[in-house]
């Protein structure tokens, strides 16, 4: 195939997946997204008008938020400029974006180290599906719920590694630059992927360190360029946070160990997480590719390399956790940004879609056998819903299952829309006032722009940008938890200034419903 043909595949065939995810995502509601994408739209929105949310948990002042994402934030609200400041909408444009780019720049990734058309495209789209991985992190890019900041990273992470691999020692500094500018979409990605990029110049440098000339110099140029790269999160986080011990730490950590699993604090914990049947499509390409090498001398110094990123991409992040420890118990601080770090260990599973890529490639089939074999993957995957694979591993999993859209699949993903939730959030927007105060699930938040106290997934973003103002969550929440009659919790609720109550079940039965949607129901103080 020539070569302004196999350009053309290429645009079409991500331009095409991106058209697909877009129109499934027209008439989605607010409840195809995740909750950490509502708290983000709800940031959007107090940017967009600061009276909003003035009771609200965590939107009640600016502050509290300015530390999170801009990166994200700042362009989202760009793009929803265009879209009526629909934020759904705008999501679904950045994830249309986000999709022509992932599979693009991912197969620029691996035809820059494979040097095959035809597996590159292939592993372009196997690197899309969605794998669920320790500290409830994911890797891939599927439906308008995974438009996310991390998921902004992954898709320009290639970028600095193309880069690097092209120009090497000539604009290092660029590379490096980009390694600490994208970093910004996604801190705790983006310090996983400067590791690697570390890693891998640390490996070249041994290698060839008879040939490289004033390697002092060029580590502060590398250093320097990344840490210029990283300024903006840098200036915005450690500007807006602070480790001031001025608050009852004993209540702070009861507060953190009743949001957040132990294994964000416990390193034994979390690299035991790991132990699931998923993690052997990582472990037995990466292992059988090392072991091959042994036989193979061309490929040894590759696969040391993929298993040493690996093995620092698990140490570093557990490692984390301990020094912050000892930094917080030396310096009467609490710094608490471990508990983020360690998540960044979830990259370790990125050698081995290259393990996997070379394996392939020492098969050596003839050349006539590529286009099938990409040609057989797309239709396994365009099947791949069909309950007959439930119970097959791999294909019947979500990082075959959710590649393409349900425009391009045989059988259909089923949707997340929640139409009983969607009811009452529209009933919510038309017959309840701006300033209202709700008790309920945190999605009403950012698709009502009504204030939320209480939640839980709002308490998140105080962690790191109101310490106090989390510990007064946990108190209260504590607190309210602890009423033992209907009457007390209402009465303790109205202090807190709710007006509206959203529940499921029967927990408010001795008020008087003003809506009921199946088994969800709007109680009005």
């Amino acid at each position: 195939m020539k070569e302004n043909k196999k350009i053309f595949l290429i645009v079409f065939l991500n331009l095409l997946i991106a058209i697909g995810f877009y129109t499934t995502h027209k008439n989605a509601g607010f409840t195809s997204l995740v909750s950490d994408v509502h708290s983000i739209v709800g940031i959007a929105q107090k940017f967009d008008n600061p009276q909003l949310f003035k009771e609200d948990l965590f939107l009640n002042t600016l502050e509290n938020v300015k530390y999170y994402t801009p990166f994200f934030v700042q362009p989202l609200r760009f793009i929803a400029s265009f879209t009526n400041y629909d934020y759904v909408q705008a999501l679904n444009v950045m994830s249309f974006i986000l999709h022509f780019f992932y599979g693009l720049l991912w197969f620029m990734l691996f035809y820059k180290v494979a040097k095959n058309f035809w597996l590159s495209l292939l592993m372009s789209l196997l690197i899309r599906g969605i794998i669920w991985l320790p500290g409830y992190e994911i890797w891939g890019i599927s439906g308008i719920w995974t438009t996310m900041p991390r998921t902004v990273y992954i898709v320009f992470m290639p970028v600095f590694l193309l880069i690097l691999f092209h120009f090497r020692e000539k604009y290092i500094w660029l590379s490096a630059f980009l390694a600490g500018l994208i970093f910004n979409f996604h801190p705790i990605t983006g310090l996983g992927g400067i590791i690697i990029y570390l890693t891998i110049i640390g490996y070249s440098y041994f290698l060839n360190k008879a040939i490289i000339k004033k390697p002092l110099q060029k580590a502060a140029v590398i250093l320097s360029s990344i840490i210029i790269g990283m300024l903006p999160f840098i200036l915005t986080y450690f500007g807006k946070t602070s480790s001031v011990l001025d608050y009852d730490l004993t209540i702070y950590q009861k507060a953190l160990d009743a949001r957040l699993s132990n294994d964000f604090f416990d390193p034994i914990l979390y690299l035991k997480s790991w132990w699931r049947i998923s993690t052997l499509f990582f472990i037995v390409p990466l292992l059988l590719y090392f072991i091959i090498s042994f036989y193979k001398k061309e490929e040894f110094k590759r696969a040391l390399l993929l298993v040493l990123i690996t093995i620092i991409l698990l140490i570093i992040p557990n490692l984390s956790v301990y020094v912050e420890s000892y930094l917080n118990f030396l310096l009467d601080r609490n710094f608490r940004i471990s508990f983020q770090f360690i998540r960044l260990q979830k990259l370790a599973i990125l050698p081995a879609y290259f393990a996997l890529l070379f394996l392939i490639l020492l098969l050596k089939p003839k050349k006539y056998y590529w286009p099938i074999l990409l040609i057989s993957f797309c239709l396994i995957i365009s099947i791949s819903n069909n309950y007959a694979f439930n119970k097959i591993p791999v294909v019947g999993d979500d990082i075959v299952r959710s590649i393409l859209p349900n425009s391009l699949n045989v059988y259909d993903r089923s949707s997340s829309k929640n139409e009983e939730m969607e009811f009452m959030l529209n009933f919510i927007r038309k017959n309840t006032p701006e300033e209202a105060v709700f008790y309920g699930p945190e999605i009403i938040r950012s698709a009502t722009k009504r204030s939320v106290v209480l939640d839980t997934k709002g308490a998140s973003i105080l962690i790191e940008g109101n310490p106090e103002q989390f510990s007064n969550w946990y108190l209260e929440k504590k607190h309210f938890e602890n009423l033992s009659s209907q009457i007390d919790k209402i009465r303790f609720l109205q202090e807190k200034k709710v007006t509206y109550i959203v529940d499921y079940g029967n927990r408010f039965d001795s008020l008087m419903p003003i809506k009921i949607i199946n088994t969800l129901k709007l109680y009005k103080l």
